[in-house]
């Protein structure tokens, strides 16, 4: 880390590079055993590997004032972000800390990111930058789009780390980099990271039915108690702990057996004959009558927003207790990184819209043992944007099992606090495409209606999307796509060139081959993509008025020599 600034490559003044520290202090009298170092802050870590002492070493060079010491603030509170702060070092420590190496010390290279670019549907990228944490405050994060694509754009300096980029293209390569800086505009050192991202292609047909997952559990997946350590696991079912909880970090019940720990509150195993398929007959035990309990099951599917979501199976009242409560169940959105819960997410039938949670089963206190019924629960796509789902998060269900009538409450004893038990069956997760358009059956990107009225084609074949029937080299989904007959070679979408007085050049399309529901997107090289990204630098997507109007694309300022491409692709919906 000296040697730079020994050898005179780098001025003292810069910062050294970031380094985590191995083994230091690991004697029996030395428990402070590890730390890292991210430009002017240190971390000590235990040997127990967990963070301890922070400090920042531009206005404490001797490491005596510990920044995640309540006691030295005058109200006795560790402020918020100097915790997130703490979170960030911790987490990279635990990223690059090698027991194996023979080094006491290594250098790594920071992230600028928290959360890196991650596309939010086809038009819409988020991210969230690292925590700056300054003795001069407020803190400003600056995000900077960097290949020049159309759409993309850049923040001002704002307070928030987390910023959102909207009107993008689909199918596009975009990449960001933040800056950070302190009241005073001094800029905190983060690494020079440039992250992408490529937005995804929009699918405006509907597919018809898919099925996510179906679980009758005569096989494996028996949660146990499995309380699931991270990253998180998918298609499997885990509870829920206590440190999962998103809107309580820091409360004190658990979603795990309290009573009986280890006795096997939710499990499947044969109980009376719940089973409707008539197979192995094994059902799921929801958790004891005592127990607070939350399953969860990631199906690793990224949400589509343009879908809707139906859970649904079926449900026996296995001993009906003190209280009843009925069960919870619902969808559930996941991580698509960490895998860690994001939110919960039900029905309100009465108020039509979405809630925390929906309760099914026998709630009348008239139930008895062996009570059956089904449950269903249907999210819509419009639910899904009124609850900030994120495109490429991953969906999921649960279930919740409630002891007491107060959730997130697990209280000790027996009666009168125990909720009547309950087991379900036959689970399912489909998905349905909500658009109203032409159905796709197959998948292929030309509607049924196309393929049933073109010889060649079959609406049941997924494969013939990606085939040639008139032999021009362009797919048949594309030639759909463009307009062109996908039954004649010589019909294809002209981009007409001219290059008026000037340094401008038009490109048009001319009248009647742009058509509604497609984004028209003008891209240029300095040398057709072999060294110089093709770069898009205009965008058109004609609203109903507009389609089959021509349209002029203007490349300004154009190189002595450029290149020029058309592309097309199927336009986002609108909001």
């Amino acid at each position: 880390n000296l040697l730079p600034i020994l050898l005179g490559h780098q001025e003292e003044s810069e910062a050294v590079r970031p380094f985590v520290l191995h083994q230091a202090g690991q004697g029996n009298n030395q428990p402070d055993a590890f730390g890292i170092r991210r430009g002017d802050h240190v971390l000590i870590i235990n040997r127990n590997r967990s963070p301890q002492e922070l400090f920042n070493l531009a206005e404490d060079l001797s490491q005596s004032i510990n920044l995640v010491d309540p006691a030295t603030y005058l109200n006795n509170t560790v402020p918020l972000e100097v915790l997130a702060l703490r979170d960030e070092l911790y987490a990279l420590f635990m990223r690059h800390d090698d027991v194996s190496s023979l080094r006491t010390t290594t250098a790594y290279d920071t992230d600028g990111f928290a959360i890196s670019p991650m596309a939010r549907g086809a038009d819409e990228v988020t991210m969230t930058s690292v925590n700056g944490v300054a003795a001069v405050g407020p803190v400003e994060y600056r995000f900077t789009e960097t290949t020049g694509n159309w759409g993309g754009t850049d923040s001002d300096w704002q307070a928030s780390p987390t910023n959102l980029d909207t009107g993008l293209l689909p199918d596009t390569r975009y990449a960001y980099k933040v800056e950070i800086r302190d009241g005073d505009g001094k800029p905190i050192p983060t690494a020079e990271q440039v992250a992408e991202v490529i937005t995804p292609t929009v699918n405006p047909f509907n597919s018809g039915s898919e099925s996510i997952f179906t679980d009758d559990f005569d096989g494996g997946g028996n949660p146990a108690n499995v309380l699931a350590s991270d990253p998180k696991p998918t298609g499997t079912w885990y509870q829920q702990d206590v440190d999962d909880t998103p809107t309580n970090p820091n409360s004190n019940f658990h979603w795990s057996t309290e009573e009986h720990p280890g006795s096997g509150s939710t499990y499947s195993t044969t109980f009376n004959n719940l089973d409707t398929l008539g197979d192995a007959d094994k059902e799921f035990h929801l958790g004891f009558g005592f127990d607070e309990v939350r399953l969860l099951y990631n199906s690793g599917t990224a949400f589509d927003l343009g879908q809707d979501y139906t859970f649904g199976g079926s449900w026996e009242l296995y001993i009906a207790q003190d209280l009843a409560l009925g069960f919870i169940a619902g969808l559930a959105e996941f991580d698509a990184t960490t895998g860690a819960l994001v939110q919960t997410i039900g029905f309100d039938p009465d108020a039509g819209t979405v809630a925390d949670s929906q309760i099914f089963g026998e709630t009348s206190g008239n139930g008895s043992a062996g009570d059956t019924g089904t449950f269903s629960i249907t999210l819509t796509a419009a639910n899904l944007a009124a609850a900030d789902v994120i495109a490429g998060n991953h969906v999921g269900v649960y279930f919740h099992h409630d002891d007491d009538g107060v959730l997130g409450n697990d209280v000790g004893g027996f009666a009168p606090n125990r909720g009547d038990r309950y087991l379900v069956d036959d689970v399912r997760l489909v998905a349905e495409s909500s658009s109203t358009s032409d159905p796709d059956t197959d998948g292929d990107l030309i509607p049924d209606s196309v393929e049933d009225a073109t010889p060649g084609l079959d609406k049941n074949d997924p494969t013939d999307g990606k085939g040639d029937l008139d032999g021009d080299g362009h797919t048949n989904a594309k030639e759909f796509l463009v307009g062109s007959d996908l039954l004649n070679a010589r019909d294809l979408l002209p981009l007409l060139i001219e290059v008026p007085p000037g340094t401008n050049v038009e490109l048009n399309l001319s009248e009647g081959q742009t058509l509604e529901g497609r984004v028209y997107i003008l891209e240029r090289s300095e040398d057709l993509g072999s060294t110089s990204d093709w770069v898009a630098i205009d965008a058109f997507a004609p609203i109903p008025t507009e389609a089959g109007a021509a349209h002029t694309f203007t490349a300004s300022g154009a190189a002595q020599r450029a290149y020029f491409r058309s592309r097309i692709e199927w336009a986002p919906p609108a909001p």
